[in-house]
């Protein structure tokens, strides 16, 4: 009987050191897979949050407290915080998506908003969840992915800002080009400026004209005025209120609110603010644009430079109007607009030389203006594989066209390679001048590169720069496709990095991260040109060989492959020796799916790692 005892007490030990050692191995492998989600987090500036519904609590990811500028989001007092630093002007949005996401058991929401940061600044993020349920199909978990996209948002945000001046200027322009009295132009031009999407004025405003025989200022075209505001600034003295200030100091006046400076009132006028920009031509004084701010609204020098471009183009169209002999200067006025444009500009004659070539231009470029005009555009800004081109679509611009809209590269004084997206369209001002070709357009190359940037990372490793498992999964797919209507064969040859984890753990993992990419290095020197290598994650490789007429150079490459792995590698002061074991499947004898041949390769590796490692095994039933 003590001896039956001794045994199970023997077993139970055995069974308890052998489940201690399972869940040792489980608790590392779930390590490693915290790591590399956090790792990921990391890499796409990305967060995630957990809400339990049944306790109401929220837990959150650390990435996601570094992105709210929190350091302690995840703790009783984070889901206060999360919901905290929501945007007053978001937060409906946000709660009625959420609760929305709560009562939908199939629920999957995506939105973008703002949140406020503890030190004041605001951030936009993208938040992408979707809601998990119990057995009974009632919601239990809320999951959500947090991206900081402000990068992205304010990208976009200065984009939609230039293309809107640039309608904004164009079509003041355009005003000049109809036959209007003074008095419908200015008002054509006050709906304009007022209606400038991005600019934070009230539809209320005015414009005031210099009386040269008085001195004063007479209101002149107004929108959203009540008639005794209108009544009390029909003329204007210099130096009386802010209008008359900014006649006086001609530069713009800012004004947040009703302070000392206002010298006209009037029973019921509401709090507001004021942008006060004169109206002049080359120092000769014109008049003023008054716009209406809310009451407490912050100074933007963004709007002061679009404000000041504003008045300088009516200042054109003023003179324009004003006599026939103005005419020349208002066409030497609109060369000034256009030179301190945002936009880069460049008017060109018929044969491409350089008219024009504004600020914008030169600071992109660093050629002062003299060093351009005159030069043939091609000759010095354009790159010789594209000159063909943009000579073709000079040639094809004819006055009262359409305008073209395409994207060139630019090359700046030091060579450096510019993205620019151009509209273009021709014009014949006189006979004497001839065609001229006026060329507006934007640098898109950090955007370009930007998109370029996440189309890479969403289909490649950032480590070895190898393509992804989705990327892999779709090239198996198509090579699939392929084989099935050539009828010749294709291998799936899975890698496991023998030993990579004892070198990570001895010398770090910036020398685990450096074995990895000479790792992949030399797996892709193992293989045909041809061939598809990819890094699924951690230290495991996939190869797709395809057009094979049989099988035997399979088993040449992946000895070939073995041989390469197990040589020493030299990472820095380290000597690092690592192996490799490999599972291979074969279309079509062991499948004609995607996912079936990558696991029964992966199957066939894991047979090599029981029976001994450094070696290669195709699948079999056996396995």
């Amino acid at each position: 009987m003590n001896q039956i005892l001794l045994l199970v007490s023997v077993a139970i030990t055995v069974a308890i050191m052998i489940l201690h050692w399972f869940m040792a191995r489980e608790r590392i492998r779930l390590k490693k897979k915290i790591q590399e989600l956090q790792l990921a987090q990391d890499i796409a500036h990305m967060g995630n949050w957990n809400w339990d519904l049944n306790t109401d609590r929220i837990t959150c990811s650390s990435r996601l407290s570094h992105i709210f500028g929190q350091s302690h989001l995840d703790n009783p007092e984070g889901t206060n915080l999360l919901m905290q630093s929501l945007h007053p002007g978001d937060r409906v949005d946000v709660m009625q998506c959420r609760r929305q996401a709560r009562q939908d058991p199939r629920g999957q929401w995506s939105i973008r908003y703002r949140i406020i940061r503890p030190d004041g600044s605001i951030r936009m993020v993208r938040e992408h969840g979707r809601t998990l349920t119990d057995d009974h199909h009632r919601p239990t978990r809320l999951l959500a992915t947090v991206a900081d996209v402000t990068h992205i948002y304010d990208m976009e945000k200065r984009e939609e800002r230039v293309i809107q001046s640039q309608i904004a200027l164009s079509a003041l322009l355009e005003t000049g080009l109809e036959p209007l009295s003074l008095e419908k132009q200015l008002n054509f031009a006050l709906h304009i400026i007022l209606t400038v999407p991005w600019l934070s004025v009230k539809y209320q405003g005015s414009i005031f004209l210099l009386d040269e025989k008085t001195g004063d200022l007479v209101l002149f075209s107004h929108v959203g005025l009540s008639n005794d505001l209108v009544a009390t600034c029909t003329r204007v003295k210099p130096g009386f209120c802010l209008c008359g200030q900014t006649m006086n100091q001609n530069q713009i006046i800012f004004s947040s609110q009703i302070d000392q400076r206002h010298g006209c009132s009037y029973p019921g006028m509401e709090p507001h603010g004021h942008y006060c920009v004169p109206i002049h031509s080359r120092n000769r004084f014109l008049g003023v644009l008054n716009l209406y701010v809310p009451h407490g609204y912050e100074k933007n020098p963004e709007e002061d430079a679009f404000l000041a471009t504003i008045a300088n183009t009516l200042a054109g169209l003023i003179d324009h109007r004003h006599t026939e002999a103005k005419l020349r200067n208002e066409q030497e006025f609109i060369a000034t607009v256009l030179r301190t444009a945002p936009s880069l500009v460049v008017v060109l004659d018929q044969g491409g030389q350089v008219i024009l070539f504004n600020h914008a231009c030169q600071l992109l470029t660093g050629y002062h203006e003299h060093e351009v005009v005159g030069q043939k555009l091609w000759s010095l800004l354009i790159p010789a594989d594209e000159v063909k081109d943009v000579q073709q679509m000079v040639r094809e611009l004819a006055p009262g066209g359409r305008p073209v809209d395409y994207e060139n590269h630019w090359l700046t004084k030091e060579r450096e390679r510019r993205l620019i997206a151009w509209s273009s369209t021709a014009i014949a001002p006189s006979k004497e001048t001839g065609l001229h070709i006026i060329c507006t357009g934007v640098d898109i190359s950090e955007k370009r590169q930007a998109e370029q940037r996440l189309q890479f990372l969403a289909s490649h490793d950032p480590l070895t720069r190898l393509p992804n498992r989705m990327q892999f999964m779709e090239h198996l797919a198509i090579g699939i496709a392929q084989a099935r209507r050539t009828g010749r064969h294709l291998a799936v040859v899975f890698l496991d990095l023998d030993r990579f984890k004892l070198v990570n753990d001895t010398f770090g993992h910036e020398v685990g991260d450096q074995l990895l990419t000479a790792a992949a290095q030399r797996i892709r020197s193992s293989v045909r040109e041809m061939d598809v290598v990819a890094r699924l994650g951690g230290d495991e490789f996939t190869v797709l060989m395809t057009g094979l007429a049989d099988i035997e150079p399979i088993a040449a490459i992946a000895k070939k492959i073995i041989f390469n792995l197990g040589q020493p590698f030299e990472i820095g002061m380290h000597q690092c020796h690592i192996g490799t074991s490999i599972g291979i499947s074969l279309y079509p004898d062991h499948g004609d799916d995607p996912q079936i041949l990558l696991k029964r390769a992966d199957m066939a590796m894991y047979v090599v790692k029981e029976r001994g490692r450094n070696h290669f095994k195709i699948w079999d039933q056996g396995c």
